[in-house]
């Protein structure tokens, strides 16, 4: 079994993970100015990111709550960015991909930091699960993990074995493998398979000590 603190470095790194594939999927089909955000944002060049964020205010104030509620994510301002993201999605203007991406973050937030299964509302909404079913599966599967209900988990995370994003397949491999290995005292040569493939040091460091 997987001690209690690779567990929590693992869920940390995941979420990080998972935030940052969800901006990206969004930006990559977006018009320039939100692709130069999320360049500086990843830069840490915050001057730039506050003139982005003065010049969009005046002229779409949804698009600024959405932005704001991005940064204020990746600076760990959790409670700020909720703020922020729900303004944004009670104002009109922004797009079905940000409305989806706004949602899987409050209810991510909600359920896995609040344990608040009002955040399963947004997670199933037709704009999160249309733009972000994998990620949505995702966090469903991590709820459940998280407290205890294995056999829930795996009904989750076993679709997302054949995940197109990497870092959900490899974060759902992890916890499958955690889960067989404390019902059954190993893990399954399909599951060692898939996930050496995919990590073959994390595998190594997982599975292999």
């Amino acid at each position: 079994m997987l001690p209690k603190k690779t567990l929590i470095i693992i869920f940390v790194f995941s979420t990080i993970l998972l935030i940052s594939a969800i901006i990206i999927y969004i930006l990559s089909e977006e018009k320039r100015l939100l692709s130069e955000f999320l360049h500086k944002l990843e830069k840490a060049d915050e001057e730039s990111l506050v003139k982005i964020l003065s010049k969009i205010s005046n002229s779409n104030p949804s698009k600024y709550f959405f932005l704001k509620g991005l940064k204020d994510f990746y600076d760990g301002n959790e409670k700020s960015a909720i703020s922020n993201l729900t303004k944004a999605i009670s104002t009109p203007g922004l797009s079905e991909k940000e409305i989806g991406a706004s949602k899987i973050l409050i209810g991510q937030y909600l359920l896995l930091e609040k344990k608040d299964t009002k955040g399963l509302d947004l997670l199933t909404s037709g704009e999160a699960y249309k733009s972000f079913p994998e990620h949505v599966s995702f966090i469903i599967g991590m709820y459940n993990f998280e407290k205890g209900s294995y056999e829930e988990a795996l009904e989750f995370f076993i679709p997302l074995t054949n995940a197109q994003n990497k870092e959900v397949r490899e974060e759902a491999l992890v916890r499958i493998s955690f889960i067989q290995t404390a019902k059954y005292g190993k893990v399954s040569e399909e599951i060692k398979k898939q996930l050496s493939e995919i990590n073959k040091e994390l595998y190594k460091n997982l599975l292999t000590d």
